[in-house]
């Protein structure tokens, strides 16, 4: 990482601003260009805390073209959902069209491109503890499994309807698989089912 030219992150969620890793990448090139989208709730709000010190970090408004040089060019998008803090990003390299949808609800509040040459986004789901570490009242081993089916559904079909309407020439999902590895988190990893793109 601490070699890129450039680095975008999309939110503040440890899975995608680690301020371990940043700390290790700023040891080794505090001046690496990140790219952040402006926000009410800001990417980097924890920066000094966790004794991070990058000391090129650029947030952009959002919805407007940045160019890094002829070739090159980005627009940081918000999420419709969790506008206050989450983004997606359009890139246009060299004419080329990528849009990467992170783990939005809904990207640019579903005003979306089309006929993109590459769409990437999130498919396999079961980021979240909820509900499989919530108990009592309704939160029966029936409603949990029922919940986390309709939801792994909901992602999917949302990822199609997206592409429908993209008509992307190629979609790469990401962004899916982790493993809940805690031996305390046996539970958690038996019943947190998540999509498998070979199903």
């Amino acid at each position: 990482i601490a070699t890129a030219d450039l680095v975008y992150i999309s939110h503040l969620h440890s899975d995608h601003l680690s301020y371990p890793t940043l700390k290790l990448v700023a040891e080794r090139n505090p001046r690496l260009p990140i790219f952040v989208g402006d926000l009410v709730m800001p990417v980097f709000s924890r920066q000094r805390h966790y004794g991070v010190h990058m000391e090129n970090i650029h947030v952009l408004t959002l919805g407007k073209w940045h160019v890094i040089n002829e070739n090159l060019r980005f627009m940081i998008l918000p999420d419709g959902v969790h506008r206050e803090m989450d983004t997606c990003l359009l890139v246009d390299y060299k004419g080329h069209i990528i849009f990467n949808a992170v783990d939005c609800s809904k990207p640019n509040y579903g005003h979306l491109p089309r006929n993109v040459d590459l769409m990437m986004g999130d498919f396999a789901g079961g980021a979240t503890s909820y509900p499989v570490s919530f108990t009592g009242g309704q939160y029966t081993e029936q409603f949990k499994l029922d919940y986390i089916r309709t939801e792994r559904k909901k992602i999917l079909n949302h990822r199609v309807a997206m592409a429908k309407k993209m008509r992307p020439r190629v979609y790469l999902p990401f962004a899916g698989y982790f493993t809940e590895a805690h031996p305390s988190d046996r539970y958690v990893r038996e019943l947190n089912m998540k999509n498998d793109p070979a199903v």
